[in-house]
């Protein structure tokens, strides 16, 4: 007796417990029977199953039926004297016929539900009458056969293998009933010796195909395991292999087929079990309810066979054994968002890059509005003045003392009446404008510059003018012109220029960061390539994936708070240990064991010590367990930290094998562990200190101190 406890959707309730006896054909290593088992096992919860599943083997694969049969009767007859289960699950076609012959003496009136039987329906009922009910198998020989021509278009021989168990002669029966779209020559070597039989295999043609059914006990008193048989016709055919069952692929030995699951025979016969005892009748057969065959494939075979085109051309619908898995297969969801968050940078940069180029626009429009000018009368919206070069006598309008503040007077008479209100840091440039106009050298005259007004205050003002009047000698004798108010216009072009030198320093700092990353990435990898005992890629990529995500938590923390300088502590570590609870599994606990310290980091601080802590607690996870502890203890790594006047402490302990400051020396000078190493170099990198103990329960404590200007 066995019992059989597995975790699954509750089907059957716990209190009252029902005694429910499987009855498998085979021995406990056979995977079709077990399959069926564990699919019966996945319905029901781990202590329903505890207390009420029982499994005997009749072991008809090794034994013949007729000499173990009456053994096994007795044996059971007085195992369950007294004590009979309330229903009998059989599994495949040797327990049914036990039942049939020993039902009334060893189990008298137990009703029976059974699976993975390879007879016809009808056929059944006249073996069992009305006291059992169950699930046939689909074996679909059809199926695979379609498949074989599909995939092998030159196919003209298919040589079906089996031995000479009952199972095989009930699926011979089957195949014998099935019928090709095209002509076939179907020839069956049934029980052959092994010498016998590797001499045929090995002369068949390029244009055959074999079909495996079994070769596990042969009459010659030969015996193989269920994997056996296959992989001795897999090793002497050069020709694919194909089956009708789930369980002889994944061994590389045949191609693939149409197959049945043995699980979803477990599930449907676990089903019945359900309605009978929800009602207390055996439930009706439903055909529709039998599970369905599916197309399935072993991908290293197929590939052998150079079978893999041809697979890509029927375009159907195919579940892979064995295919290797690429790095988008298994980092799909990372690399999408990763592309996303390029994707975002580009459109930031492209948003970024028009508003620069809408800003050198407006900065354009900004300069030839201040260039553009008009002379205009009193009440315009620029004051004109009249400069008579020759005698130095000025005009100025009201406006143009209105613009300014001043009453309208006659104290601007000469050049250097205004130039009197002018700033004293532009007085140089407007007296050498002035000077140009007097020596001839300028026709133009355009300056921008600030001037007194009558609060006391300094405005910016636009003056444009141009010489009208010149002597036979080229000498300008009047010069006429405007004075705009431009001080809005300066000022918003101040304030343009400064949010454009802002957005610049922002740009620099994103690349500035960026780069700092990217070196910190590249600079791990090259130190993951460096070790002499290298690793596989998805050890590499799942431990670098780790240390990115250290720096993505880091901007993810800063994204969501106010400030981008600083980053808080506490966030910042549990959202970390979070996600290396899913690294480290559910096999070991990974918890923060006490309140971590409100403080908040700058950047600088905050992405080493998250490194560092990355590296300690995937270090522990990895390491720390090599050995297998008590069953009483449960591998636990703890994260704590605390903050006192002088530093801030981080300290990541395990229950594990341990590891003493000397042997962490060891590994950093010989380079023996890229993780330590990167972790004597955070340390350093932080001007901390760090100290290894082993508690006397056992295990390794880590401490980091921090010093306190290394924080805020």
């Amino acid at each position: 007796m066995c019992l059989l406890a597995t975790a699954g959707p509750p089907l059957l309730s716990a209190d009252p417990p029902y005694d429910i006896l499987v009855l498998n054909s085979y021995h406990p290593t056979m995977r079709w029977g077990e399959e069926i088992l564990q699919g019966v096992a996945d319905e029901f919860p781990r202590e329903t199953a505890a207390e009420s599943l029982y499994v005997e083997y009749l072991d008809t694969k090794r034994w013949d039926p007729v000499e173990i049969f009456p053994i096994q009767a007795a044996m059971l007859q007085a195992k369950y004297h007294g004590r009979l289960p309330q229903l009998i699950i059989a599994s495949d076609d040797n327990a049914l016929d036990f039942l049939a012959m020993y039902r009334d003496r060893v189990f008298p009136g137990v009703p029976v539900l059974y699976a993975g039987i390879n007879r016809a329906e009808q056929e059944v009922q006249e073996l069992v009458g009305e006291w059992a009910v169950g699930v046939i198998e689909q074996v679909d020989f059809s199926g695979t056969i379609e498949l074989a021509l599909q995939l092998l278009p030159e196919l003209q021989q298919l040589v079906v293998i089996t031995d000479d168990t009952i199972t095989a002669d009930l699926n011979l029966r089957l195949l014998q009933s099935t019928e090709t779209d095209r002509p076939l020559e179907i020839t069956l070597l049934r029980d052959l010796p092994p010498d016998e039989l590797k001499a045929r295999l090995q002369q068949l043609s390029e244009e055959s195909a074999i079909l495996y059914v079994s070769y596990i006990r042969v009459s010659t008193g030969e015996l193989f395991s269920y994997t056996g048989g296959l992989e001795l016709v897999s090793r002497n055919a050069a020709v694919p292999v194909f089956v009708v069952w789930d369980f002889l692929l994944g061994n590389g030995h045949a191609v693939g087929g149409r197959v049945l699951r043995g699980r979803d025979q477990g599930h449907a016969v676990a089903r019945m079990a359900r309605s009978f005892f929800d009602s207390g009748e055996l439930p009706a057969a439903d055909p529709a309810a039998y599970p369905q065959s599916r197309v399935l494939l072993d991908y290293p075979a197929v590939r052998q066979h150079r079978l893999l085109g041809a697979v890509r051309e029927s375009r159907m619908d195919v579940g892979w054994i064995n295919r290797p898995q690429t790095a988008w297969d298994i980092y799909r969801m990372e690399i999408s968002m990763l592309l996303v968050v390029i994707l975002s940078l580009l459109l930031l940069l492209g948003l970024t890059a028009a508003g620069r180029r809408r800003l050198r626009h407006q900065h354009e429009l900004l300069g030839r509005s201040e260039r553009r000018w008009q002379f205009a009368l009193e009440g315009g919206r620029s004051g004109v003045w009249d400069w008579d070069v020759q005698h130095d006598n000025l005009f100025v309008s009201e406006r143009w003392y209105a613009m300014l503040g001043y009453s309208p007077g006659d104290w601007i008479t000469a050049v250097r009446d205004s130039l009197e209100l002018v700033h004293p840091e532009d007085l140089p440039r407007v007296t050498a404008a002035a000077a140009a106009i007097r020596s001839s050298h300028s026709r133009e005259y355009e300056l921008r510059c600030r001037k007194r007004c009558a609060d006391g205050q300094y405005r910016w003002m636009l003056d444009q003018g141009m010489v009208m009047e010149r002597d036979p000698a080229g000498v300008p004798l009047r010069a006429i012109g405007t004075q705009t108010d431009i001080h809005a216009l300066i000022t918003l072009q101040q304030d343009l220029q400064a949010s454009l030198a802002t957005k610049e320093t922002l740009i620099k700092e994103i690349h500035h960061r960026v780069k700092n990353n990217m070196q910190m990435v590249a600079s791990m990898l090259n130190l993951e390539m460096s070790q002499q005992d290298r690793q596989d890629f998805a050890v590499l990529a799942e431990k670098t994936r780790m240390r990115i995500h250290a720096m993505a938590a880091l901007h993810e923390r800063l994204y969501t708070v106010d400030t981008t300088a600083l980053v808080p502590l506490a966030g910042y570590i549990l959202d970390l240990v979070a996600h290396l609870k899913q690294l480290c599994g559910a096999q070991i606990a990974v918890q923060v064991t006490a309140a971590l310290p409100e403080i908040d980091l700058d950047i600088d601080t905050a992405l080493p010590l998250g490194l560092l802590l990355n590296e300690l607690v995937s270090n522990a996870c990895e390491h720390a367990f090599a050995q297998q502890l008590p069953i009483s203890a449960k591998p636990q790594v703890a994260v704590a930290g605390w903050a006192d006047p002088d530093a801030v402490t981080i300290q990541v302990s395990d229950n594990g094998c341990g590891l003493t400051w000397a042997a962490y020396e060891r590994h950093v000078q010989q380079r023996q562990s890229l993780g330590l190493v990167l972790v004597d170099s955070l340390v350093q990198q932080l001007q901390g200190e760090l100290a290894i103990t082993t508690p006397d329960a056992g295990g390794t404590r880590v401490t980091v101190k921090i010093p306190k200007r290394q924080h805020r």
